[in-house]
């Protein structure tokens, strides 16, 4: 069976979509058979992140039972890696019922993945909160600014108080342009871990890299990944150590 990863987080805007393409990619290339489901319901632009355009069925398809799993999934690109877009609807935020959300997981977790991503919408969702709490690991992405620590905060005890504290949450921090900034996620660690006694686990700090928007503009009229285009570059190598480290830690040690 596959185990279930989400990534919220508390507010649009830092970097989400981005680090679920990144960990999705970067599983792919440690050879585990990866699929990327996109659950923001508010701003659907997984499929914009990986370089795509067109599609025909999405995940409301399989919502709403007229499309199997099979038939929602498309090729990423990627070698190991497939997708299924989402979906636009805004006003359907708080009417996703539980009893779809879990049927869809039944139906998703018989295809042979190793690894399923959830990319959610920003925000405390009862949908986002159904899926955090059924998933084996859940990734929280914020950035340095005061506005995203300040909805972090808020998000994640929410989620505490909706689900409990049964849960590891994993905190990424995106954008770091300096050492102070890679200390954030200890920050949350510290302070959430005394103040709710909650297993938060600091897991990296993502460095800001020029890489990122200059694969944005280097083709106007087809988009691309910076994985694709730039897969050397540092912010790459940050997920990928993500990645190995969560899957294989034992093979990531000092080398005198």
């Amino acid at each position: 069976m596959a185990e279930i990863w989400c990534v919220a987080s508390g507010k649009g805007g830092v970097g989400k979509t981005f680090a679920a393409t990144g960990l999705g990619i970067s599983l792919a290339k440690l050879r585990k058979k990866v699929l990327l489901v996109d659950f923001d319901i508010s701003g659907a632009n997984l499929h914009t992140v990986l370089g795509l355009r067109d599609f025909k069925n999405s995940i409301l398809d399989g919502l709403n039972s007229s499309a199997t799993g099979k038939d929602m999934i498309m090729s990423s690109g990627f070698s190991n890696l497939d997708f299924i877009p989402g979906f636009i609807v805004p006003q359907l935020g708080q009417e996703l019922c539980t009893f779809k959300v879990d049927a869809l997981l039944q139906q998703l977790q018989t295809l042979k993945y190793d690894v399923i991503i959830f990319d959610l919408g920003p925000g405390a969702q009862k949908a986002n909160f159904s899926l955090m709490n059924y998933a084996d690991r859940n990734f929280v992405i914020t950035n340095c600014e005061p506005t995203s620590i300040e909805k972090t905060y808020s998000f994640i005890e929410q989620y505490i108080a909706t689900e409990g504290r049964t849960k590891t949450l994993h905190i990424l921090v995106n954008f770091c342009r300096s050492q102070q900034h890679q200390t954030l996620g200890k920050s949350f660690e510290s302070v959430l871990f005394k103040k709710h006694d909650v297993n938060i686990r600091f897991s990296a700090g993502i460095r800001f890299d020029n890489a990122v928007w200059q694969s944005t503009f280097m083709t106007s009229s087809n988009m691309q990944n910076v994985f694709a285009l730039m897969p050397y570059s540092e912010v790459c190598h940050d997920f990928y150590k993500i990645c190995k480290q969560l899957i294989d830690p034992s093979e990531l040690r000092a080398v005198s």
